[in-house]
This record gives structure tokens, sequence and C-alpha cells, in this order.
């Protein structure tokens, strides 16, 4: 239990990987060939290696001790254990912390680049793409809320 617990940090690394990409795709205008030729093969292994080494050290040294049924990791000495742990959650509180602000710069750049855009319609072409421009607005956000809280729910 405790192995397939930590190597939970690589759900939380491609998550990171995600929300990286959206915001290098939309807020810095990147192409999906640049993000491709100068990351997404970098990260792919990176994060395949730390999945694996992360929930692999508690093995080396015979960490996993079952307590109450969940099986934790537990290595001697104690002060050891408490700061793999201490690692652990502030990776995952950075990469929340990362999601969370990528997907608010990403909604913040649409909607910024539609009031600039709506600046040049005429009056009468502002009235006919109002409700169209408030409903892409609109999906764009509903669209990140549903992506970021898919992650937060799937950690609580």
């Amino acid at each position: 239990q405790g192995f397939f617990f930590f190597m939970g940090i690589g759900t939380a690394m491609y998550q990171f990987t995600l929300s990286l990409q959206m915001l290098l795709l939309v807020t810095f205008m990147w192409t999906p060939k640049k993000f491709e030729r100068l990351l997404e093969y970098k990260l792919h292994a990176f994060i395949g290696v730390i999945a694996v080494v992360v929930p692999s050290l508690p093995l080396f040294f015979g960490g996993y001790i079952p307590q109450c049924g969940m099986c934790d990791a537990a290595l001697l000495p104690y002060w050891c254990a408490n700061v793999y742990k201490g690692i652990f959650w502030a990776s995952f509180s950075f990469i929340s912390l990362f999601c969370t602000g990528a997907m608010v710069s990403v909604y913040r750049t649409v909607y910024l680049e539609e009031q600039k855009m709506d600046q040049y319609r005429s009056q009468s072409e502002r009235n006919e793409e109002k409700e169209k421009i408030d409903s892409e607005s609109k999906r764009i956000q509903k669209t990140l809320l549903l992506y970021t809280s898919s992650f937060y729910i799937c950690w609580i």
C-alpha cells in the first residue's frame, strides 16, 4: 500500500505537466511542436524515473512497515521518515499551487484576449457576438475548473 501511495507522485507530476503545457501553449504562445521538441519527452522520462525511484527508496531500507492496515514509509531513524514524507508533501503542495496558478493564468489570457478583440467590433457586432463571447469565456472557465477540481478531488 505504501509503495503505491508514494507512486502517486507520478500522477501529480503528470497534472503539473499538463498544466505547464496549457500555460505555455495559451499564455506564452508556444506551438505544440515546440513543446514536444523542447520539453515533452524529457518530462515523460523525468516523471517515469521519479515515479519509480520515490516509492522504491523505502523498499531498500526496509521502510514499509505495516501500521494498522496501512503500510507507511516508516524509515529508521525516525527523522528520516519525516523528512521523506515532508519532501513528498512539499512537492505535492508546489504542484497544486502551480496547477491552480497556471489555470488562472490561462483563463485570464483568454479573457483579456476576448476583451481586446471586442474593442475592434462595431456596436451591432458586439450585440450579436456578446452572447457568443460570454458563452465561450464561460465554457473555458468551466473546462478549467473541472480540470483543476478533478486533480484536487483525487487527492482529498
